[in-house]
Parts: C-alpha cells; sequence; structure tokens
C-alpha cells in the first residue's frame, strides 16, 4: 500500500505516479488485473480496474457474493460483499424499483449497499443477485 498527500488544483490534473506493470506472457494476462483506489482523508473518491486481456479472455476466480435486504424507511437497503473480485454485479427481479446503482464490480473486504425505492414488500421476494464469474 502506497500513500502520499497531495494538492491538485480545481479542473486540473497532475500525473502522481507510473506504475510500471511485469511483462507478461499471453496465457499470464488471463490470469491478472490490477485494482487502484483513490482515497482523500479516510474516503474513497474513486477506485478502478486494469485488466490485461479481453474480457472472453480473462480467467476470474469463481466468486461468492453475499447479500441481505434490510427494510429501511423510505423503502429497502441491499448490502453485497464477496470473497474475491465479483465482475459486473447486477441486481435483477425488480423492474419496478429505482436503484442507488447497479451494474457494478465488487472487491473482496468491501461492502456495497444499494437502496432501492418504489418496490414492494411482495417485489422483494423477486430480487436477486448476478454476476458473471460465478
Amino acid at each position: 500500500e502506497y500513500a502520499q498527500p497531495v494538492l491538485i488544483p480545481s479542473n486540473s490534473s497532475i500525473k502522481l505516479a507510473e506504475v510500471k506493470f511485469p511483462q507478461l506472457k499471453e496465457e499470464e494476462k488471463e490470469n491478472v488485473f490490477y485494482w487502484v483506489k483513490l482515497w482523500e482523508e479516510g474516503k474513497l473518491l474513486s477506485k478502478g480496474r486494469y485488466f490485461f486481456t479481453t474480457f472472453g479472455r480473462i480467467n476470474f476466480p469463481q466468486a461468492k457474493v453475499r447479500y441481505e435486504v434490510v427494510e429501511e424507511e423510505r423503502g429497502y437497503k441491499v448490502r453485497l460483499k464477496t470473497d474475491v473480485f465479483a465482475w459486473f454485479v447486477r441486481i435483477s427481479g425488480v423492474d419496478e424499483a429505482t436503484l442507488s446503482d447497479n451494474y457494478f464490480d465488487l472487491f473482496p473486504e468491501e461492502e456495497k449497499e444499494v437502496f432501492l425505492t418504489g418496490i414492494s414488500k411482495e417485489d422483494v421476494k423477486k430480487l436477486s443477485v448476478e454476476w458473471n464469474n460465478r
């Protein structure tokens, strides 16, 4: 883990670091990817991932996404966690609901919360969570 305080003026960008990726053989590129996170004062500003080959060739480990649905005052909250990187996670079966987020990657040791509104208690039972590396 690498951390260094920086000041970036508004509406600008600066190069903070350069990452030298190792030289990988073609078959190795199918088993490796990097993910990065940008933090400010303990708050996650952005995260991303970099793959070395096309999506169809990546050998993702099989993920186990766990989730729970909690009723709240204005709707429902879905809490999601995974044991390994889960690619292209999506909540389905709730067509009438408004979701705060959908179609995202889920990283291990993180908890993702998605809020649902405009859905009945009966329709919540139809909710399902899917991801590509099952």
